[in-house]
């Protein structure tokens, strides 16, 4: 697991999370080979992207929880890469895919080669809820226990519905105000549709569970996921719609978000004004 961290000098941690090797299968042996690599620069508060990933059942769970004193606001991209043929093989930057949602099975709004048919073998199950267990400290968890809601300290997430940005979009005001999931751009961001509240707020999920095809067993593959995460609060929410440095001027700045997301971002920085 690799993972990139720019930390912000106020008081409130602002994260970019990179888990390049979050999800590694491997055959011949599927599900049994795991790389993971964490490199923790720990502020005072911020966000924590939850990475739940158990090799061995396929479940990934994966969400994110406010530990700070002020709302945050949190996207997501995933990205995969695979190799039907080489299971020693790794992936470079050109090799990485971005998951658009709601494209076509065969593809994933990539091209139709072979090496990008991604969810012919691998099939994703997204959004939901789930038990956890609240994070210590930032900026990721990774927890595979599976918990009932009896436990003493367990919370459950809220059911995350998922949506394209158009969908969001084509919505009514009132809709659009009460909605809770996972809205997908076709830039292949993710956004919470709300502000994550201060102290334990946290996100359905956005990706639940990967199955790999039966025909796969016994192979020579390699197949990964990559979470990238974004947290900001409302003083660097410019960062995402102007592309703008952070407030706190550091230097770091974020990927501009596309024209629809910024509709939704500016009623974020409506309402914390």
């Amino acid at each position: 697991m690799k993972i990139k961290i720019m930390k912000s000098r106020r008081f409130l941690t602002i994260l970019t999370i990179c888990l390049a090797s979050a999800l590694l299968l491997t055959g011949t042996y599927a599900w049994q080979q795991t790389v993971q690599k964490t490199n923790e620069f720990i502020g005072t508060g911020g966000g924590v992207l939850h990475d739940d990933f158990n090799p061995k059942t396929g479940e990934k769970d994966i969400y994110v929880e406010n530990i700070s004193d002020k709302p945050i606001y949190v996207r997501l991209k995933l990205t995969e890469a695979m190799n039907l043929s080489d299971s020693s093989w790794r992936p470079g930057a050109l090799d990485e895919f971005v998951h658009i949602f709601e494209a076509s099975d065969a593809d994933c709004g990539h091209s139709n080669l072979d090496s990008e048919k991604f969810h012919d073998y691998f099939h994703w199950i997204m959004g939901g809820q789930k038990y956890y267990m609240p994070a210590k400290k930032g900026p990721t968890a990774a927890d595979i226990t599976v918990y009932d809601g009896s436990e003493n300290g367990v919370r459950v997430t809220p059911y995350a519905f998922i949506i394209t940005m158009s969908d969001y979009l084509a919505m009514q005001q009132v809709d659009r105000e009460n909605f809770l999931g996972w809205i997908y751009d076709t830039d292949g961001f993710a956004y919470w549709s709300q502000p994550l509240e201060a102290d334990g707020g946290v996100t359905g999920l956005l990706l639940h569970w990967v199955n790999t095809d039966p025909n796969l067993d016994g192979s020579n593959y390699y197949y990964s996921i990559n979470v990238q995460g974004e947290i900001v609060d409302s003083e660097d929410l410019d960062m995402w719609i102007d592309h703008a440095s952070s407030a706190d001027k550091s230097g770091m700045q974020y990927d501009e978000a596309s024209p629809d997301a910024k509709i939704l971002l500016n009623k974020f920085k409506d309402l914390a004004e």
